[in-house]
């Protein structure tokens, strides 16, 4: 049986002393470590979240940076491709400018060519009916012959009017 005696008060003493001493030198700076840890998990975790919070900042103002790159390049491409169609029209209406005063100066030179031409032909058969009237009537002189190169021409022409009314 249990006997109540001074060695069993000095064993209770004894525990409670090594429980205090215990407590102040190995539980209590235990407990100040683990205290310690926690709050550097806890500050870790902090920092954690405070670097993901600035990680999706910085994603969110790169994405609105590239949609704005993006509509920036879009517009850049649409507006060289209307100076590019500007300038197209621009190239296609000078050129046609161009083709048409040449083809207008061609038409033009063409017509005096040919009325030089045709006045030259006249000027040739004029002299060549010339002569040969004088030849057959025997006049030599050119005035002669002119004068009545004019009156055939005068006959011949009121005889083709008379005929076409």
């Amino acid at each position: 049986m249990l006997r109540l005696d001074i060695n069993l008060l000095f064993v209770v003493i004894d525990l409670l002393i090594l429980v205090f001493i215990l407590k102040k030198f190995l539980i209590g700076p235990v407990h100040a470590i683990i205290e310690q840890r926690q709050k550097e998990v806890e500050q870790g975790f902090a920092e954690a979240d405070t670097a993901k919070q600035q990680a999706e900042a910085l994603k969110q103002k790169y994405t609105a940076s590239l949609d704005g790159v993006e509509a920036e390049r879009e517009a850049l491409s649409a507006k060289a491709r209307q100076e590019a169609q500007a300038e197209y029209e621009h190239i296609v209406e000078d050129a046609q400018n161009k083709a048409g005063k040449l083809v207008s100066s061609a038409k033009e030179e063409a017509k005096a060519q040919k009325e030089r031409i045709l006045r030259e032909a006249n000027s040739q058969i004029t002299d060549l009916v010339v002569e040969a009237t004088g030849k057959v009537m025997g006049v030599e002189s050119k005035a002669a012959n002119t004068a009545l190169y004019d009156q055939f021409l005068r006959k011949a022409g009121e005889k083709s009017e008379a005929g076409s009314h």
